[in-house]
């Protein structure tokens, strides 16, 4: 039973039908994952770090699978970790101005 069936329910966000609407491309991903073997790291994985990069216009993107990863790849780096949760986007422009601003003094 959805969320949206139990009355007076109003849900966040309609993550079945997101899953409808990506199902075939996420489907062929996985399919392809799973034939290469690689289901960690791999070529898909530094693919994605390359675009990535790329689209920041950043010379390096490393990808994480979890914020406490990313916050142990260097003792001396500071970091803000952005959750996007269930389909809701954070804050970014907030989490730039408090990047900007405690930054700034390092």
């Amino acid at each position: 039973m959805s969320t949206a069936s139990v009355a007076g329910v109003i849900p966040l966000v309609d993550l079945q039908a997101q899953y409808r609407a990506l199902k075939p491309e996420m489907d062929r991903a996985i399919i392809a994952d799973d034939e290469s073997g690689s289901f960690v790291l791999g070529l898909a994985v530094e693919k994605f770090e390359r675009d990535f990069a790329a689209y920041l216009g950043v010379t390096h993107f490393v990808a994480c699978q979890s914020g406490t990863s990313a916050i142990a790849l260097t003792p001396r780096g500071k970091a803000i970790l952005a959750v996007h949760l269930y389909g809701q986007p954070a804050d970014m422009d907030a989490l730039a101005a408090l990047a900007v601003r405690d930054f700034s003094r390092a």
